[in-house]
């Protein structure tokens, strides 16, 4: 079953630094856009996304496998994956125990007056895996993707093209430890910065196109949902084959 072996032979990649320049990374979040809504963003969208992938990657200087929004893996995810040290903002106490249970690849550098901890977690270590890709097109296209279907409060203030609320929502639903005030304005500090770069317009939206953007949330859950039912249906046909092949 082709899907089941796939999901079974995930990839370490090599951890390797994948950096373009801002107009490379837009023209690329133009083109996962147009893939996935069939229609095109504003300008402003696009600036939001690209301080995103700016903050996150520092202007991918720190961009590893094509990975846009340093999003983690796990063991058993159906992604292939990289390990690269990398530090968290995390609770004292979550900060110990990590610590306790994995010495050598945990380190804490710093304790906070907040009762937080700045820890830093070496390869290897379950915390320092994070997912890649081949190409700079799949992996922005699977940011997209992330952002509409797990971020979805977060999504429509792109979509608006507000940062500020764009990085409320991420903080919300946990897309960072950092401190939301410093994350907030670093944000903002970049997506100003961008307006001076040439980062080109998209065709205008029609008031069509975006209430089909805003709602593709809920959209999305449902292919995901038609996905899964059509995929077991496949599986569940293929083994059957199989079974009266055998018997035959």
């Amino acid at each position: 079953m082709p899907f089941l072996w796939y999901f079974l032979h995930m990839e370490e990649f090599k951890a390797e630094r994948t950096k373009v320049t801002p107009q490379r990374m837009a023209l690329a979040m133009y083109d996962a856009y147009w893939r996935y809504f069939r229609s095109w963003p504003n300008r402003d969208t696009i600036r939001v996304l690209l301080a995103h992938w700016a903050l996150e990657t520092g202007w991918g200087k720190w961009m590893w496998c094509y990975n846009v929004g340093n999003v983690k893996s796990h063991s058993g995810d159906d992604h292939d994956y990289c390990f690269f040290k990398c530090n968290e903002i995390l609770i004292k106490p979550v900060a110990e125990r990590l610590l306790v249970e994995d010495p050598t690849r945990v380190q804490i550098t710093s304790y906070r007056s907040d009762d937080t901890c700045i820890v830093w977690f070496l390869p290897k270590h379950p915390w320092s895996r994070f997912r890649a890709f081949k190409t700079l097109e799949e992996g922005v296209y699977h940011h997209l993707k992330l952002l509409v279907q797990k971020f979805n409060k977060a999504w429509p203030h792109a979509v608006a093209g507000d940062p500020e609320e764009y990085c409320y929502a991420l903080k919300e639903q946990r897309y960072f430890t950092a401190d939301l005030s410093s994350y907030k304005n670093t944000f903002l500090a970049v997506f100003d910065k961008l307006d001076a770069l040439e980062v080109p317009d998209g065709p205008v939206l029609t008031s069509m196109e975006k209430e089909r953007v805003l709602g593709s949330v809920s959209l999305s859950l449902t292919d995901m949902v038609e996905d899964i039912y059509r995929r077991d249906l496949f599986e569940v046909e293929e083994f059957i084959k199989k079974d009266l092949d055998a018997e035959g």
